[in-house]
């Protein structure tokens, strides 16, 4: 099976139900003109990678504007019970982080098609 490299709702609700589970989570906080737009990175157990979330269609990232929305989502339809963290757009910190889409990823970060932290945790710290 090969690694997918986006990630849809309607493919975590699939796999949530097959058994699969989230192994982390956290939001890219991106500026544009009224403020900011929040993308999440979501680490299934199906995956090795962080996924960036896409809409349904796939066209576009599914990026949230009122990050307590995204909690939600995350808490009660993905089951998801860790810590979240936010993190700026091409963040230095970023770059430990594997499987991010490179307007996000900071000079030198790591491509969407390398593997996530062996730990399978978002921080260090955690």
């Amino acid at each position: 099976m090969q690694t997918p490299t986006i990630l849809r709702e309607r493919e975590i609700r699939a796999a949530l139900r097959m058994g699969g589970t989230i192994r982390g989570a956290f939001l890219v906080a991106r500026k544009d003109s009224p403020g900011y737009e929040f993308l999440p990175y979501i680490h299934p157990s199906w995956s090795k990678l962080y996924l960036p979330l896409r809409t349904y269609d796939n066209k576009a990232d599914k990026t949230y504007r009122d990050v307590g929305r995204f909690i939600q989502v995350l808490r009660e339809i993905f089951c998801f019970a860790g810590p979240v963290c936010i993190h700026d757009a091409k963040a230095p910190e970023l770059s430990r982080f594997k499987g991010l889409r490179p307007e996000d990823s900071p000079p030198g970060g790591r491509s969407l098609h390398s593997t996530a932290p062996s730990d399978s945790s978002e921080e260090a710290e955690e």
